[in-house]
């Protein structure tokens, strides 16, 4: 939220380098991200990205303050997590990044030493013309705190296009944009006042080496009914949607009443233990973080959503 900032004062940490390795590059995917950003790191000269290249993937985080330079104070590990949604978003050891925003949370100086010290070239600006042929040139888009143009963004996600967009910034830009999100079955909602380092317990890949991420009063991430499916991966004490991602080849979410009786309880705390394990060659509704077996993460998801 666009308010006083805590106290604490976040000191730079040293780049960080992401734990994936591949032994060759997946399809490159555009990326975006949402995030407002004022000025210039490192202009790139890439080929412009083929439109029709498959469906991108996409990032969203309840709030802009995850990757402030607070947010990189002791004990979040933010470099970490943006290291690990760029790779997951473009599959490139040295992606081709648009950050699209004026906000603090996308534009200090943590964040984008972290970027360009890992290899990524990153370009900060908001006079880039917001239209389809202009965002192909990047692998990725960060954006937040911006009113953007929803099918423009979208295009650019049907394109091959990677996506990190944040909300929390208390402005109507928030949910001015839910039109993009709703597509891909996602939205941000009213600011849930979360504040502090909350530990992240997902299994998913963008969190390796992240065992806590700073928030400062976002959004509350939701899933909706949209054209894709998306997936929230983390929570908050009640439930909160922190985290969320759209991956095209990820199993749909199901949601934590797996009866569908309209309650989360026992009966649905015996479906998940009776798929305990691998989910095999198809999608097992009980693998709540979609991560391919039914595990301890699932069962944090289940009992955050727990009505009795």
């Amino acid at each position: 939220m666009s308010q006083l900032a805590p106290t604490v004062q976040a000191a730079p940490q040293a780049p960080f380098r992401s734990r994936f390795v591949r032994s060759r590059f997946r399809r490159r995917r555009a990326t975006l991200a949402v995030v407002a950003f004022g000025g210039l790191l490192g202009l790139a000269a890439p080929g412009l990205r083929e439109a029709g290249g498959g469906v991108g993937r996409i990032v969203a985080a309840h709030d802009e303050w995850t990757l402030s330079s607070t947010g990189f104070d002791a004990p979040s590990d933010p470099g970490a997590f943006a290291l690990n949604v760029v790779e997951f978003i473009t599959g490139s050891p040295s992606a081709n990044l648009l950050i699209y925003s004026s906000n603090f949370g996308l534009t200090q100086t943590p964040l984008l030493a972290t970027l360009s010290g890992a290899g990524h070239q990153v370009t900060v600006s908001l006079a880039v013309p917001f239209t389809l042929p202009s965002l192909l040139v990047y692998d990725a888009v960060f954006v937040t705190g911006v009113d953007f143009d929803d099918q423009v963004l979208i295009d650019y996600v049907e394109s091959g296009g990677g996506v990190y967009i944040c909300a929390g910034t208390g402005l109507t830009t928030d949910l001015a944009n839910n039109a993009f999100m709703n597509h891909f079955g996602l939205q941000f909602n009213s600011l849930n006042g979360l504040a502090g380092h909350y530990p992240i317990a997902s299994p998913h890949p963008i969190f390796t080496g992240v065992d806590a991420l700073f928030h400062w009063n976002g959004s509350t991430i939701t899933t909706v009914p949209g054209s894709f499916v998306g997936a929230i991966l983390a929570v908050g004490p009640s439930g909160e949607g922190l985290y969320a991602v759209f991956d095209e080849g990820a199993c749909p979410a199901v949601g934590s009443d797996l009866n569908g009786d309209g309650a989360v309880n026992g009966a649905d705390l015996g479906i998940l233990l009776a798929a305990w394990g691998p989910c095999g060659a198809g999608c097992c509704d009980a693998d709540l973080d979609s991560n391919g077996q039914v595990d301890g993460g699932d069962l944090g998801f289940l009992l955050a959503g727990w009505t009795g």
